[in-house]
């Protein structure tokens, strides 16, 4: 059994060890680039006038020790609406759409 003291010196060094390990992961990740890149894109298409959207190159799926991977496609989607505003309706009206034209052809089948 092993005992960590609040207030001893172990705690403070754990952390810091623990912090330094975050951010060199952090530092070597592969998607972080991208991500960098997502945020300016973010960045262009809400200034007012927009500014000229850079394209960012997308990441191969690989294993990262973040778990920034399974972000990844959200933040695609998101810069895609953010820069294109005619996406938001027509995924409102696909969302909404599709299971009520489900729901109507099932209806009318029987």
């Amino acid at each position: 059994m092993s005992y960590h003291s609040r207030n001893g010196l172990g705690g403070v060094e754990d952390r810091l060890g623990l912090a330094a390990g975050v951010a060199a992961s952090a530092l070597t990740n592969p998607y972080v680039p991208e991500i960098l890149c997502r945020v300016r894109q973010i960045e262009a298409a809400n200034a007012k006038p927009p500014k000229a959207i850079v394209p960012c190159p997308t990441t191969p799926a690989v294993f990262d020790s973040l778990g920034l991977r399974k972000f990844m496609p959200i933040a695609r989607a998101y810069v895609y609406a953010e820069q294109r505003p005619w996406a938001y309706p027509v995924m409102a009206a696909l969302v909404v759409g599709v299971p009520f034209l489900l729901g109507y052809l099932a209806g009318r089948s029987k």
